[in-house]
């Protein structure tokens, strides 16, 4: 690591790459000038400048939808080969709310022959998918499914018939109806559950 100071010139440098049109991030800085990302960070400021905030640094870097696909994709294999339990999505939230709301005790993230479903009512058959928009291939939204949501599909194919051979019965809802329709969702519970009675 480099541990003395920069010339005016090369502090400078520094601050036109750092303000380039590439947007680089502090850490790639640091490696090139061959030094810790503390030192740059201070001679930015020293020279009269802000930090760029992280949502500046993501806005100005343009991935291509091959890039985005690879990146869920690797999202989807890591769901998929490290069995929970995972940080809630906004949709899960909303229907433990709802869950709580008609008094059912539930358990999250409830396992079945290997697969990983999001919610069990206890002492009944019935589980629950809570299904993104984007990355089932809400119909309403999608006219057409890209790769990963095929294989998504797929996997949600091979879900239903584990639940049907074990016994259960599967409840699927969209993220937009858990969030935006809430009652509608509520309903569709409690008659399922009034009719097992």
């Amino acid at each position: 690591m480099r541990k003395y100071l920069f010339t005016k010139e090369e502090e400078k440098q520094i601050c036109d790459e750092y303000f380039s049109k590439e947007k680089p991030y502090i850490s790639t800085l640091a490696k090139k000038w061959c030094c810790d990302s503390t030192t740059i960070r201070n001679v930015i400021i020293r020279n009269g400048y802000s930090l760029r905030t992280r949502s500046e640094v993501i806005k100005g870097q343009k991935r291509s939808e091959e890039t985005k696909q690879k990146i869920r994709r690797k999202i989807i294999q890591h769901y998929q080969t490290h069995p929970g339990p995972f940080k809630d999505t906004k949709p899960e939230l909303k229907m433990k709310e709802i869950l709580d709301s008609l008094g059912i005790l539930f358990e999250h993230q409830f396992r079945v022959r290997n697969c990983l479903f999001d919610f069990y009512i206890l002492n009944t058959n019935i589980l629950i998918e809570v299904d993104g928009d984007y990355w089932h291939g809400n119909p309403a939204k999608f006219s057409s499914l890209n790769k990963m949501q095929k294989e998504m599909k797929q996997r949600d194919i091979k879900h239903n018939k584990i639940a049907f051979d074990n016994g259960f019965i599967l409840l699927r809802f969209w993220e937009n109806d858990i969030l935006k329709k809430d009652d509608i969702v509520r309903n569709k519970i409690y008659k399922r559950l009034k009719n097992l009675s």
